[in-house]
């Protein structure tokens, strides 16, 4: 069991091997952001349950363990995971069961599988990262484990960090959860958001404070950080309607706006 999936402190996400310094596109492959609940494009329409209990369960595993190309189950108690994956309110039976089946039977399915290619043996696959071994007896037997287990793909090595909001997002606004996911990897790019300093045993990376190096609120890549899997024409309204999100978490502190660039907030 680890702490993961059982307190809010933040942990990272992995960097699934990219190193692309103009990294535009959407940071997860584009299957799980719908994954077992259909389009989430509505505002103030939660994320689906499946890519909760997917990034929650990449999460838990620990950075030293992501490099090892194995299987690693991930086991808490269905209380502590409903705590995790429905902060600040506690849901109904009726609502949370028939979703939790319903995402273990996503995460199985040929969709949740992520692409991947090892450079250094030339070989590559389709995984399913994440599969749900154990499921509680019913609804209502909270002590009940449920176990996921974490298979990584080889580059699978340090990410960037999430904010501790994370789920409460996840939640409240798919658009939201999707554009701090996103944002986390545009703000993860060695050499160019992430400078190195210092010399010697001394050098260490930081976050840069250049606001040019980072996406612009006004630009079309904002979509793609919001609604990567809008099939929507009106480009406009898209824009519009991510930019609002955006903003909206730039006034929850989740997001620094600095000349119209879309900054990391400053560490506490």
């Amino acid at each position: 069991m680890h702490a993961g999936l059982r307190d809010g402190r933040a942990q990272a996400l992995p960097g699934f091997g990219r190193d692309d310094e103009e990294f535009q596109g959407p940071a997860l492959p584009l299957a799980l952001y719908d994954l077992g609940g259909g389009s989430s494009m509505s505002p103030g329409q939660a994320a689906p349950l499946a890519l909760r209990l997917w990034v929650e369960a990449i999460l838990a595993i620990p950075i030293h363990a992501r490099p090892i190309n194995v299987p690693i189950p991930v086991g808490v108690p269905f209380r502590f995971l409903l705590k995790r994956l429905y902060p600040k309110r506690s849901p109904r039976p009726n609502e949370y069961w028939p979703r939790l089946t319903a995402a273990a039977e996503a995460l199985g399915s040929n969709r949740a599988r992520v692409p991947w290619f090892d450079p250094d043996t030339g070989k590559g696959g389709v995984r399913s990262v994440v599969t749900v071994a154990d499921i509680p007896r019913g609804p209502k037997a909270l002590d009940d484990f449920v176990t996921v287990t974490v298979h990584l793909p080889p580059g699978s090595g340090p990410g960037p960090a999430v904010s501790e909001q994370l789920p409460y997002y996840g939640l409240k606004s798919a658009a939201k959860y999707r554009a701090l996911i996103a944002l986390a990897y545009r703000w993860f790019v060695p050499g160019r958001t992430r400078i190195p300093v210092g010399s010697g045993k001394r050098r260490h990376w930081v976050q840069s404070n250049d606001p040019t190096v980072y996406p612009r609120i006004d630009g079309d890549g904002i979509i793609e950080i919001c609604f990567p899997t809008s099939a929507r024409k009106q480009r406009r309204n898209l824009r519009y309607e991510a930019r609002k999100e955006l903003r909206e978490l730039a006034d929850d502190g989740e997001v620094r706006l600095v000349r119209d660039h879309l900054m990391p907030p400053l560490p506490q």
